[in-house]
C-alpha cells in the first residue's frame, strides 16, 4: 500500500501528526490522523520511503468497529511490543475490537467507501495461497458445491470445534 493511495483516499485532510512513540516499525515511523464529517482514519508510515506500516478507519459516531491493516511483514513486531507494554492492540478504543484487514485491496475499498459515507461490503476477503486455492477448488467440486460454500463449511465446522473444546 502507498502513502499516496491513501492520502488520495482521505482527500489529504490531514488533522494531525508527528513521529510514532513505539519503535515497532523503525526510526523514521511518524503517524497522520485524517477526519471528515463522517469518519476518521490514521495512518502509520516511513517518512523515508513512504511505506504504509499501519492503517486504520473509523465511522464517526457509530457502534461499527473500526477497520485496520498492518503490513504483514511488520505483525509480529507490532505484537511484541504491545506483549511489552502490556497494551491489547486488538482494542481500538473503548474496549472495542478493531477488525483486522489483510488484504491491502480489502482495506482501500473499505476506508474509501467509509470516508465517503457509502455502503460497503463488511465481509472481509482472505489470501489465499493460489496452490491452497486449487485443492480447494477440486475438493468444492468433487462436492458439487462452490469455494465459498466449501470455505463456509469448513470455517464453520472450526468455529464449532473451538466452541466444543473450550
Amino acid at each position: 500500500m502507498l502513502m499516496e493511495q491513501l492520502c488520495k483516499t482521505f482527500e489529504y485532510k490531514i488533522s494531525e501528526g508527528s513521529e510514532y512513540q513505539w519503535s515497532c516499525y523503525g526510526p523514521n515511523a511518524r503517524f497522520l490522523d485524517f477526519d471528515n464529517e463522517y469518519s476518521m482514519a490514521s495512518v502509520i508510515f516511513d517518512s523515508k520511503n513512504q511505506r504504509i506500516y499501519q492503517a486504520e478507519v473509523w465511522i464517526k459516531n457509530s457502534n461499527d468497529n473500526p477497520y485496520r491493516w498492518v503490513h504483514p511483514d511488520y505483525v509480529n513486531q507490532l505484537a511484541e511490543e504491545s506483549k511489552s507494554k502490556g497494551v491489547d492492540n486488538t482494542i481500538a478504543f473503548d474496549n472495542v475490537k478493531f477488525i483486522v484487514v489483510d488484504v491491502e485491496e480489502d482495506f482501500l475499498e473499505k476506508a474509501t467507501a467509509i470516508w465517503n459515507n457509502l455502503p460497503f461490503d463488511k465481509r472481509l476477503q482472505v489470501p489465499i495461497d493460489e496452490d491452497v486455492f486449487y485443492d480447494l477448488a477440486k475438493l468444492a467440486h468433487e462436492r458439487d458445491i462452490t469455494v465459498n460454500k466449501l470455505v463456509e463449511n469448513i470455517l464453520t465446522e472450526l468455529i464449532e470445534r473451538e466452541k466444543n473444546e473450550m
